[in-house]
């Protein structure tokens, strides 16, 4: 059944993959084995997780922490995936506790999910820990974080001759240099890297997002809708839904740059993306989506709109207040009043 679930997952057909994880829970409570019970969970995790269910990942991630112990349950990471299920747990619960509104906590997850992984000294675990790290730095926008972890994971998968996750690290790398004003040479090495796997990756949506909106700023709008237009289609195909909210809110901020005496069209992406925010409960991406639909209608000279709109959202948070997205809220909120 594991088996299975894999095979379903790397073909990104992954509600089949959540039905397998249900069996696979099922047989774990059957045998009252917990090595399997966790695995189940493991599998349940990481398939909530893509499908958009980020409460359901957290749930599932926590149960497997409660069954996890490290002398017992490291070596299943040579049997099932490669890499250790309590590092894994972790990652993934910093990933869907930043998207659910809790990046503080997020943060804490991530770390204890390094400190874990400098016991077990397991160099796949390392691996698995520095993407999951990369992405929460994508998701934040850290462009010094992003280009930090992008090349310690360069690295491993050099050691590892692992070509996805070089791809994925150069593409971050591309994404970093562009932030940081090398745009040419960063467009290049992103460019580079669409045309690998990880434009078919599903885990790879907050790169592939990042990369349009670099695109819309340097002036190619229908190269960055391209892609963003791609990965709706295929998150229609595969049922994978956990960024596609943001890919809604980066669609309609490409067609304001390509077709500003048109904001409906871009209007109706940043509603359609807090629809789908708010089913998922992503409250992160609901605050972008809210602050990108605030500031068009701030310029439209609805301010008292914008403030009703964005306000109960920001005012939804209770940590977290340090960080950009909450800073630019807080920013827009105060020109609305």
């Amino acid at each position: 059944l594991w088996g299975l679930w894999y095979y379903h997952m790397n073909r990104f057909q992954v509600r089949r993959a959540c039905g397998l994880a249900d069996q696979l829970l099922e047989v774990g409570l059957q045998r009252n084995d917990e090595a399997l019970r966790l695995e189940a969970h493991h599998c349940q995790w990481a398939s909530r997780f893509l499908v958009g269910e980020p409460g359901a990942a957290l749930e599932h991630a926590g149960q497997g922490l409660q069954l996890y112990r490290a002398e017992d349950h490291h070596a299943l990471s040579f049997t099932y995936g490669g890499h250790d299920p309590g590092v894994c747990a972790r990652g993934v619960s910093a990933l869907s506790l930043w998207l659910t509104g809790y990046p503080e906590r997020a943060r804490e997850h991530s770390d204890a999910a390094f400190s874990l992984v400098r016991k077990l000294g397991h160099s796949g675990t390392l691996a698995n820990a520095t993407d999951t790290r990369l992405h929460l730095s994508m998701f934040q926008r850290d462009k010094r974080a992003v280009a930090q972890h992008a090349e310690t994971l360069l690295e491993l998968a050099q050691v590892g001759r692992e070509q996805d996750y070089k791809s994925l690290a150069n593409a971050a790398r591309g994404w970093a240099m562009f932030a940081e004003g090398k745009r040419e040479s960063g467009l290049g090495m992103m460019r580079e890297s669409v045309q690998s796997q990880i434009m078919r990756d599903p885990w790879n949506a907050a790169l592939i997002s990042l990369m349009a909106v670099a695109l819309g700023q340097h002036g190619d709008v229908d190269e960055g809708m391209e892609l963003v237009e791609e990965l709706l289609r295929l998150s229609q195909r595969d049922e994978v839904h956990w960024w596609e909210a943001e890919l809604h809110r980066v669609k309609g901020e490409l067609l304001l740059v390509g077709k500003p005496d048109d904001p409906s069209s871009a209007e109706v992406c940043f509603k359609q993306a807090i629809e789908i925010a708010r089913v998922q409960s992503a409250k992160s991406l609901e605050l972008r989506a809210a602050v990108s639909l605030a500031r068009l209608w701030q310029d439209q000279g609805n301010s008292g709109e914008a403030r009703d709109l964005l306000a109960p959202v920001f005012e939804w948070f209770t940590e977290g207040f340090e960080t950009a997205e909450l800073k630019d809220a807080k920013a827009l909120l105060k020109q609305l009043s």
